[in-house]
């Protein structure tokens, strides 16, 4: 299986966003790729849909070792670019809960 990425459902959440304010609440399914790294991190997949568009986004989880903060990032699955900011603070809760669900991100 060299060079290829891969994502397995046996460790995957759904979520909805429940907001009374919010029109087009995200729905979706997180996926985490089939092994977390040894150095504090974990890669997935992000399938959203938000009543009226869908999106496939890559997310990575990481925590330098010359930092106190971890991070997340997420990219389009197919272009690579970065997601929007506000797409970025409407999916912060998803990634912290599925983190808290997952029992940490860290290695094997």
């Amino acid at each position: 299986m060299d060079g290829l990425h891969w994502n397995s459902a046996n460790v995957a959440y759904f979520f909805a966003e429940v907001k009374k304010d919010e029109p087009h609440p995200l729905k979706g399914f997180f996926l985490v790729n089939g092994a977390d790294n040894a150095d504090s991190g974990a890669t997935g997949l992000l399938f959203l849909f938000d009543g009226k568009n869908s999106s496939a986004w890559t997310w990575t989880y990481s925590q330098p070792p010359d930092e106190k903060r971890s991070r997340y990032q997420i990219t389009g699955a197919t272009d690579g670019k970065t997601a929007p900011t506000d797409l970025l603070k409407r999916l912060d809760q998803v990634l912290k809960h599925a983190e808290r669900e997952a029992g940490g991100w860290t290695g094997p």
